[in-house]
């Protein structure tokens, strides 16, 4: 446990040493007040006492408890400042890795899992290295310490307490193998229980127009049950192993008491040490009995988290090219592209062309590969087979953060964050200056309504940006492809779900983003796409048909068939 927590400490590994070092430090310092006793003990035996060396003696054993607490309290500080320090640099490497993993990675996992692992799980680290790492070192030290002290002073009790330790061991292993086993139940519920939290404050919506409520949502409650009864049990599972742990840990003065007393009316023990031994051992049966369940603790929780967290971190990253090249021109082109994801084709022999600074419409039924296609060009997955090019390069040999920033995309289902508009059309273009965003901001035909709300730029707008409204929201999106001013832009129907009046000021936003861009358009209505200059029909993951609307319409296939569907669909009255 010890070896993972230097590897997730990185850079500050030295920092982390040196505070496992003091920690262990002060655990044998936790031993000098028994030294002390002893000394006392001594005196008291003195045929005369020395009321100014006991008071002295007793003076240091006061001084040494001052100095323990000191110690304790900056030690806590010191390993609350890197636990804290430790766990925000542990969770920027996660989400750093995150950005850098295919999007398959995502897939293959729930958001609650993930979830999990930057909150939960890293939290878990944060709490063994502020709160349990200086518990654990400590009283492992002292217990070795006193131990030593024992063997100094008389071996063969020593070796007598040393008779106890394979009952401690038996112990140990049951307490250790029902936790495991228990734990491993906990985290499935976990990651269930986080999952169905997610879905069930991301559906309130329409958990209230159906009339629903917490007690109807069955997943969650189940979900939330589960992790209750989950709980209940591990607890109930660990009471008796524990019990049976704390208790063999303690009855060494059972065993030292007799020999102690054995010893010493056969003359062979002196009276201080035997006094000595039975006041030591108590202390020397709470340090063992606490770091041995201390440790039962937090070794399938903590483990567990850091599993997890190598997983992540373990995970192959798309791989970059060991000689990149240069892109100059943004034509792109897909050659006998083949894509399967969980050994389903998706794509299947896919050729087709989309010319430098024109507009190309993507047009086909759900699931016919139009998305698949836009995230390939992005690289957010490499295909099976085939090649996609950009400026006559294969993208593979293109470094991905190179790649990404000759790309824009606009989607459907527009993605903000609970910061301030400034912030969420910033991240178009690192660095950008507030001159630069409000430009953007302008083209985007949002500068107006972004004047009107509270703060106006620096106004937060939520979750999601669950304070605008859906063109807003669209019209900010735009704002921050506009600045980015990539020479490629996708674009996900980006007017689908609004009203007239906002699809109009989108639509114009749309037209001075699309100057001068390669643009790909996922198109759902195809009058929005007349005039584009290339349309490719996609069915079943194959191309079809391609060319512009008058080309398509004379040829009478597919796309002549969704067009009369559509205008017949327009002229529907209720």
């Amino acid at each position: 446990m010890y070896k993972e927590m230097f590897t997730l400490a990185g850079e500050r590994k030295s920092q982390l040493r040196s505070t496992f070092i003091l920690m262990s430090i002060y655990g044998m310092f936790k031993a000098i007040p028994l030294v002390f006793l002893y000394l006392v003990i001594l005196e008291f035996l003195e045929p005369s006492l020395d009321i100014i060396k006991i008071l002295v003696l007793a003076g240091l054993i006061g001084l040494s408890y001052v100095i323990l607490t000191i110690m304790d309290h900056r030690l806590f500080l010191r390993s609350m400042e890197q636990g804290l320090t430790i766990s925000y640099d542990v969770r920027m490497k996660l989400g750093d890795k995150l950005t850098r993993l295919s999007l398959g990675f995502f897939t293959k996992r729930n958001t609650g899992e993930l979830n999990t692992v930057l909150g939960d799980y890293v939290s878990r680290v944060e709490y063994f290295i502020t709160y349990m790492a200086p518990y654990l070192l400590s009283s492992q030290i002292t217990t070795i310490i006193v131990f030593i002290l024992f063997f100094i002073l008389d071996w063969r009790l020593a070796l007598a307490a040393l008779a106890i330790t394979p009952l401690i061991w038996l112990a140990f292993k049951y307490s250790d193998k029902i936790s495991e086993r228990v734990q491993k139940e906990k985290e499935k519920s976990l990651f269930k229980v986080n999952s169905r939290i997610l879905d069930f404050i991301q559906g309130i919506p329409v958990i209230k127009i159906f009339n629903q409520d917490v007690t109807k949502f069955q997943s969650f409650q189940e979900a939330v049950r589960d992790f209750r009864d989950k709980n209940i049990q591990s607890t109930s599972a660990t009471v008796i192993p524990g019990i049976i742990l704390l208790v063999f840990s303690s009855i060494f003065i059972f065993v030292i008491l007799p020999f102690g007393l054995y010893f010493y009316f056969n003359g062979s023990l002196s009276l201080e040490i035997l006094i000595f031994f039975i006041i030591a051992t108590p202390a020397f049966s709470d340090s063992l009995a606490h770091y041995l369940y201390g440790y039962l603790h937090v070794k399938h929780s903590i483990g567990h988290a850091i599993k997890h967290i190598f997983q992540v971190l373990g995970e192959e990253d798309l791989p970059e090219p060991e000689k990149a090249v240069e892109i100059d021109r943004f034509n792109i082109e897909f050659e006998d592209v083949d894509f399967s994801y969980d050994n389903q084709p998706l794509l299947k022999d896919v050729s087709f062309k989309i010319e430098e600074k024109s507009v190309t419409a993507l047009v086909g039924p759900s699931g016919a590969g139009k998305t698949t296609i836009t995230n390939l060009i992005a690289r957010f997955w490499d295909v099976d087979s085939g090649r996609i090019k950009m400026g006559g390069q294969d993208i593979r040999d293109v470094p991905v953060e190179k790649l990404l920033s000759c790309i824009s995309i606009v989607f459907q289902d527009v993605i903000l964050f609970d910061n301030s508009v400034k912030e969420n059309i910033r991240m178009g273009k690192k660095g950008a200056s507030d001159e630069e965003v409000i430009a953007a901001a302008e083209a985007a035909r949002c500068h107006e309504f972004i004047g009107d709300l509270p703060d106006g730029y620096d106004t937060i707008i939520g979750e999601g940006g669950s304070r605008l409204s859906e063109g807003q929201k669209q019209r900010i999106s735009i704002a921050r492809a506009i600045l980015k001013d990539a020479p490629v832009l996708i674009m996900d129907e980006a007017t689908v779900y609004l009203d007239p009046q906002n699809e109009k000021l989108v639509q114009e936003a749309i037209n001075e983003l699309i100057k001068d861009k390669t643009v790909i358009v996922i198109a759902h209505r195809l009058s929005t796409i007349k005039s584009v200059d290339k349309i490719v029909v996609l069915e079943n993951g194959a191309v079809v048909e391609e060319g512009n609307h008058e080309k398509l319409i004379e040829n009478r296939g597919l796309y002549h068939k969704y067009w009369e569907v559509q205008t017949a669909a327009r002229a529907w009255k209720l």
